[in-house]
């Protein structure tokens, strides 16, 4: 009832318009703070998934990469003639276990002309 009163009065309106006004400032305040910190820390999972991945496929293309050159020099020391043909197929292929097994085929090829079946049908057996 004594609240009721005072209601009306300039001063209570003026006090309670400034306390509203500071409560919007805090809560827009404690929100961005909030909103800096939830981001934060989202952008550093995302950070870290996106690393994982990065290094997952880095590691990828290394290991394709360093298949790639064995099966080129082992084509090269056994079959000199077919260096080109293995280093053009070679760039073709992006799976490591279809290097892995080209690499057995190659290097239990009897003839030359065996190893370069294997070189031209890769992609039909795998």
């Amino acid at each position: 009832m004594l609240q009721d009163m005072f209601q009306d009065t300039p001063v209570y309106q003026h006090i309670f318009a400034q306390g509203k006004e500071e409560g919007i400032v805090l809560g827009i305040e404690k929100g961005k703070e909030k909103g800096i910190v939830l981001g934060i820390e989202k952008g550093k999972e995302e950070g870290i998934v996106l690393g994982i991945e990065k290094g997952r496929n880095e590691e990828r293309q290394e290991t394709l990469q360093t298949l790639r050159q064995t099966l080129l020099t082992l084509t090269a020391q056994r079959y000199p003639k077919l260096k080109t043909l293995a280093k053009g197929q070679l760039l073709l292929i992006e799976q490591p276990q279809i290097l892995e097994n080209l690499f057995l085929k190659i290097a239990l090829a009897r003839t030359q002309e065996e190893a370069q079946d294997c070189l031209l049908t890769w992609d039909a057996q795998s």
